[in-house]
């Protein structure tokens, strides 16, 4: 089976200055963005929600059903079933959520190949040609105007460190030093430029229908 590479196109591509101006991606590109995070902003709706409600549960049971005078042994198998009732949606509408994200095209796919360029050191790692011609093409291919400065800020924020709901969505300010899978990566890749979108209002904004209760200052 030959080894999928990265093919860089022909096409003279002119490079901008500054920062990227996000609002001429062209609407296609835009759309795909916008259907990528809104999925992301749903998710993490829904596990906050039902984080919630199973914290509220286990807390009612622990502190109510569990220390009561008659505890009923029936009610303490319904809750702990609700709790898992719980955790179990989560799971069921990830799986609906992402079956519905938008799906890669060849350019993504070629970005891939040219960070696995890059990061098993194919190239000089001092100069990233590649991995950056890479990205003019993929800024280029989404109606944006490459430039320098916004290439190395992509380059930096999508080193994001997974580990929940919530820090996905931050940005870690480094350059991978890992290997990810293409999806791994390029799920990175959008999460990076839909935020960068957001901050820049060129997306709709997510409502989210659950919203964490303000903690009240107890004053003395």
């Amino acid at each position: 089976m030959k080894k999928a590479t990265f093919n860089a196109n022909a096409k003279e591509i002119t490079m901008g200055k500054g920062n990227l101006d996000l609002f001429k991606s062209s609407p296609k590109f835009r759309e795909k963005v916008q259907l990528f995070t809104d999925g992301i902003n749903k998710m993490n709706d829904k596990r906050l929600e039902y984080s919630a409600l199973i914290a509220t549960t286990r807390n009612y049971l622990e502190n109510v059903v569990l220390k009561s005078a008659v505890v009923s042994s029936t009610e303490v198998d319904e809750l702990n079933a609700k709790i898992e009732d719980y955790k179990k949606a989560v799971s069921e509408i990830t799986a609906e959520i992402l079956s519905k994200m938008p799906e890669y095209d060849e350019t993504d796919n070629n970005l891939y190949y040219a960070y696995r360029t890059y990061i098993n050191g194919e190239e000089d790692t001092s100069t990233n040609n590649t991995y950056v011609r890479a990205f003019i093409e993929w800024l280029d291919n989404a109606g944006i105007t490459p430039t320098q400065k916004g290439i190395a800020f992509i380059m930096s924020q999508i080193g994001v460190k997974k580990a929940s709901a919530k820090q996905t969505c931050k940005s870690g300010g480094t350059i991978f030093t890992g290997e990810l899978g293409k999806k791994q990566y390029l799920d990175l890749v959008y999460r990076t430029i839909g935020n960068m979108m957001y901050k820049a209002n060129a997306l709709k904004p997510y409502n989210y229908n659950y919203v964490i209760p303000e903690k009240v200052k107890v004053t003395k």
